[in-house]
This record gives C-alpha cells, sequence and structure tokens, in this order.
C-alpha cells in the first residue's frame, strides 16, 4: 500500500464526511472515494493511481480556482500539503462568512445590526452561478447570454441591500 492510500485511509477512519486533498508533486489529487464524489462537481477526469484505486485532480497553478470552487459548494474539505511530515492546512467551506462580511463592508454596515440571511443566500447563489461555469465550453453566444443574465440578476441585488 502507498503511503499515500495509507494516509487516505487514516484520515477517512477520523473523519469519513470529510474531502482530502493531497498535494503530490505538480497536482494536488483526489483518491478513492473522494475522486469519485468531486469528479463531477470539479469536472475533473478520473484516472488510476494503480490498478485499484481512482484518482483526479489538477495542477498546482491552479489551486486558487479550484479551492474557491471547492469553497462554494457544501462540502468539507481538508488539504494535505506535505505527507512526509503529515503537515496539512484546513480549507474548509467558509463561503457564510465571507459572504457576511463582504456584504457588511461594501454596504458599511456592523455585523451586529442587521440580519442578511436572505441576501446572503441569493448572493452565495448568485456567486455559485458564476463560479460553476465552465468557460472551455461556451460559445460567444452562450457567454454573452450568460454575462446579461449575471448582470442583471445583479442589478436586482442591488436593489434588495
Amino acid at each position: 500500500m502507498s503511503k499515500l492510500y495509507e494516509k487516505y485511509l487514516n484520515l477517512k477512519k477520523s473523519n469519513p464526511n470529510k474531502i482530502y486533498i493531497f498535494k503530490n508533486g505538480i497536482f494536488y489529487i483526489f483518491i478513492d472515494e473522494d475522486a469519485k464524489k468531486i469528479s463531477p462537481i470539479l469536472n475533473l477526469k478520473l484516472s488510476n493511481l494503480n490498478e485499484n484505486i481512482l484518482k483526479c485532480g489538477f495542477p498546482v497553478n491552479s489551486f486558487q480556482k479550484y479551492i474557491n470552487l471547492l469553497k462554494n459548494t457544501n462540502l468539507d474539505f481538508h488539504i494535505v500539503e506535505n505527507l512526509s511530515t503529515g503537515t496539512t492546512s484546513i480549507q474548509s467551506n467558509i463561503a457564510d462568512n465571507t459572504i457576511s462580511n463582504n456584504l457588511n463592508s461594501v454596504n458599511g454596515i456592523n455585523n451586529n445590526t442587521l440580519n442578511y440571511g436572505f441576501i446572503k443566500q441569493d448572493f452565495r447563489s448568485f456567486l455559485n452561478k458564476i463560479a460553476n461555469i465552465n468557460l472551455d465550453t461556451l460559445s460567444i453566444r452562450e457567454v454573452y447570454s450568460f454575462l446579461e443574465n449575471i448582470s442583471t440578476e445583479a442589478k436586482k441585488f442591488l436593489e434588495q441591500t
């Protein structure tokens, strides 16, 4: 059994609901069940880590793009940066706090004075539409239509705030 897979199994034992991302050379990879779950969500191709284990991943230079996409899901995830030392850093879903803080700073309103619950959900939905667009598959017409729809939704959102 590889060191990577052994670490994955140990982590899954401690928290089976968390998705684990491993830095492996110049890639970040998901393995086994996590790969099967993440592949359709992030549009990543499944391949074999070995005869029995699947993987999918993305290059290190695309890290921020994929982490932003993951933050817009309801998935709890953990990044394992260094297998040899076991050093890890947690990057779980913090979108709600970020959205709330951004709304408050844009509007100049203190967190304690207003409840943005309904707006936060609308804003999150709005951001998910943007984050989940697959730019590689859109035609010029589809891009224009998408931007037109986003513009309309943004105007509606701003009228609510």
